[in-house]
């Protein structure tokens, strides 16, 4: 890691110089006291794809909005106690050199992470946390098809979407362009409520139904027809299926490993100082 601190000191220092250049001739638009807007600075902020007509008015949003900021600024300088203002610059340097910290930090932790667990180690996690995952919603594992009224051979297609067999499936897969629309995969366990707001143009919907393990069902309106099948359910207090989870329990453990890494940067930062004499405390 030493070899690697030097090389991001410099990518860092370099970037930061660039705000450091002066600013490039470019024709001024608008002034506030000391404060100038640059054609080049306001022409960032316009979409290219706008007319000539909306691009003025879009311009003069801008101008107006950047104009009452420096006002204000200035006028809050000129009325404002210089103890308040001093407490203010010190709170905005205390923030930039946070920023700086831990862009620097986060640099090296990405450059030193693993972000590739072993299940073990996840499914490890979740027995020992099991009691920690409870659901207040809830999951479904399930598979429906939407198919219009008009459709023909409806038959053949149900009679395979409701007995489910490998070949059903494979052909349900190769079928999806005549499904209006569909969830297959009913292996997964999916969030209740992403299955209705994808069935927000119906009417009116009983949830209870979908809360029926082993039930079968059908919706329909004045154009299609849905057909459900429900695999499984967990309900608020139930325990989330270690699939479900999983995701979140990854991300529980990287943020682990970084706290881990990112102490041992810090100290490792140190002893560099100390070690090049950058750093002293002195008696």
């Amino acid at each position: 890691m030493k070899k690697l601190l030097p090389i991001i000191i410099l990518l860092i220092v370099y970037s930061s110089c660039d705000h450091l250049k002066p600013e490039k001739e470019s024709k001024v638009i608008a002034r506030v006291n000391d404060h100038y807007l640059y054609k080049q600075d306001l022409d960032k902020l316009i979409p290219d794809q706008l007319s000539p007509s909306d691009s003025a008015m879009s311009a003069k949003k801008h101008i107006d909005k950047w104009a009452i900021k420096k006002i204000m600024l200035d006028r809050s300088k000129f009325n404002l106690p210089e103890s308040k203002q001093r407490r203010f610059d010190s709170l905005a340097r205390d923030y930039q050199e946070e920023l700086y910290r831990e862009a620097y930090k986060n640099a090296l932790i990405n450059k030193e992470i693993e972000t590739d667990i072993a299940d073990t180690l996840l499914r490890k996690y979740y027995e020992k946390h099991k009691s920690a995952f409870k659901i207040n919603e809830h999951l479904l594992k399930l598979r429906y098809i939407e198919l219009v009224n008009s459709m023909s051979k409806k038959d053949v297609v149900l009679e395979r979407f409701w007995r489910y067999n490998k070949e059903d499936q494979a052909f349900l897969n190769d079928n999806t362009l005549a499904f209006k629309s569909y969830v297959l995969k009913d292996s997964i366990w999916v969030r209740a409520v992403d299955i209705f707001r994808q069935l927000k143009d119906m009417d009116s919907i009983n949830e209870k139904q979908f809360y029926q393990p082993n039930d079968r069902f059908t919706l329909r309106d004045s154009s299609s027809t849905y057909y459900f099948k429900i695999r499984d359910v967990k309900g608020p207090d139930d325990t989330a299926p270690y699939s479900f989870i999983k995701p979140q329990i990854k991300k529980i453990l990287i943020n682990r490993k970084k706290l881990t890494l990112g102490a041992e940067i810090e100290k490792e930062i140190k002893a560099d100082a100390y070690e090049d004499r950058s750093f002293e405390i002195y008696d």
